[in-house]
C-alpha cells in the first residue's frame, strides 16, 4: 500500500460522500495504491450511516467507528493504527482542506523531507477564529521555537516511519508538528488552500482551545516527550469498533 488518507469525522454528513469523491478523483490520477480510512467520533449524525454504505460499495474505503466521543488525537491514532500505506496523508472532514493538494505535498516529500505540513496562507476562517490562533501561535512559538507558519494546519503528509514511538491522546493532535520536531523529523511546509465551512458548524471553542493547547504545549516542553505518548490499554484502541465488511478494513 503506498497511501493513506486519514479523516477524523465528527457530524459531517453533508460532506463524507463529496469528500471521499474529491480525494479518490485526486488519489486515481496519482496512479499509486492507497486507501482512505474515515474515523467516526460517535458523530451524531447521519455521517455514520453514510460511511458504512462508502466501505460496502468501494475496496479503497475504510470506516472505523469509535465507542465513543474520544475527540480528534483519538480518531486520528485510531486512522494510524489502521493505517497500511508508506505515506500517510491527514485531513479534515469539512470540505476546508483540498485533495486536489495533495500532489504538491508528495512531491515535496519527495525531496528527502520526513513531514510536510500545510500552511494556509490565506485563511478563510472567521475574524473570531483567526485571532484565537493567531494567540495560541505566538506563544507557542514563543516557547518552542518553531518557525512554521501554520502549526495548527490538519493537512498533512508524512513517512510511515515517522509514526514510531507515535501515540495520540488528549489534545496532542494539536502538537503534532511539535512532536516531529522533538522526534528529529525533518519538517517543511507548503503552501494549501484553505476554503470555506460549507456545511455544518465549526468544531472549534476559542477559548477551550487556547486554554488546552496552553496546557498540552507546557507538558510537551517541560516532560519528557514519549511518557506522554505512552500507550495507555484503558483509552483509545481497546474502544475501536471496526464495523465495515472485513475485506475493507
Amino acid at each position: 500500500m503506498k497511501f493513506s488518507i486519514i479523516v477524523p469525522i465528527f457530524n459531517e454528513e453533508r460532506t463524507v460522500v463529496i469528500l471521499f469523491e474529491a480525494i479518490q478523483k485526486t488519489m486515481d490520477r496519482l496512479d499509486k495504491n492507497y486507501e482512505v480510512i474515515f474515523v467516526n467520533d460517535a458523530s451524531t449524525d447521519h455521517s455514520w450511516d453514510l460511511m458504512r454504505h462508502l466501505a460496502e460499495t468501494s475496496p479503497k474505503f475504510v470506516a472505523v467507528d469509535l465507542a465513543g466521543h474520544l475527540g480528534k488525537s483519538a480518531a486520528m491514532q485510531a486512522g494510524f493504527d489502521e493505517a497500511r500505506g508508506e505515506f500517510i496523508i491527514t485531513m479534515d472532514g469539512d470540505l476546508q482542506n483540498d485533495p486536489a493538494d495533495i500532489p504538491k505535498l508528495f512531491d515535496k516529500l519527495r525531496e528527502g523531507y520526513d513531514v510536510v505540513c500545510g500552511w494556509r496562507r490565506v485563511r478563510s476562517d472567521t475574524y473570531k477564529k483567526k485571532i484565537a490562533s493567531l494567540v495560541a501561535g505566538s506563544f507557542r512559538k514563543m516557547i518552542t521555537g518553531e518557525s512554521l507558519h501554520d502549526v495548527g494546519c490538519p493537512f498533512r503528509i508524512f513517512k510511515r516511519s515517522a509514526l514510531e514511538h507515535v501515540y495520540l491522546s488528549g489534545g496532542l493532535h494539536r502538537l503534532f508538528a511539535l512532536i516531529m520536531k522533538k522526534s528529529g523529523r525533518h519538517i517543511v511546509e507548503v503552501e494549501v488552500r484553505d476554503h470555506p465551512r460549507l456545511f455544518g458548524r465549526t468544531k472549534f471553542k476559542d477559548r477551550a482551545r487556547i486554554v488546552e493547547g496552553v496546557r498540552d504545549l507546557l507538558r510537551l516542553s517541560f516532560f519528557d516527550i514519549q511518557k506522554l505518548m505512552k500507550r495507555n490499554s484503558d483509552i483509545l484502541i481497546k474502544r475501536i469498533l471496526k464495523s465495515a465488511p472485513s475485506n475493507n478494513l
